[in-house]
């Protein structure tokens, strides 16, 4: 929450993890914020997490700092995969909305 103003993540009553990303991207639009579709980036390190970016139309970010190890989230084809978050801090802090 340092970074982002607004975070999707799972509860006990979460089915599907596109639900998460649509109630995410739903809380950017009641701000009056919208954006293309390769301008939302879903980090997740499930690929339930990929395929909820998937199903929702946005950019893939796979992070293997989870239970699942980077060879099994590349078999998901996400957009980007990554070992940590840590070295690619730089990407996020001048994303501003």
């Amino acid at each position: 929450r340092d970074y982002f103003s607004i975070v999707g993540c799972s509860d006990e009553n979460t089915v599907r993890r596109a639900e998460i990303v649509h109630d995410a991207v739903s809380a950017f639009n009641a701000q009056g914020k919208f954006f293309d579709s390769k301008q939302v980036y879903v980090i997740g390190d499930t690929p339930k997490d990929i395929e909820g970016a998937k199903e929702c139309g946005y950019v893939s970010v796979a992070v293997a700092t989870g239970h699942y190890s980077f060879e099994e989230l590349r078999q998901e084809t996400p957009d980007v995969l990554l070992t940590s978050l840590r070295t690619y801090r730089r990407m996020f802090m001048n994303v501003r909305v």
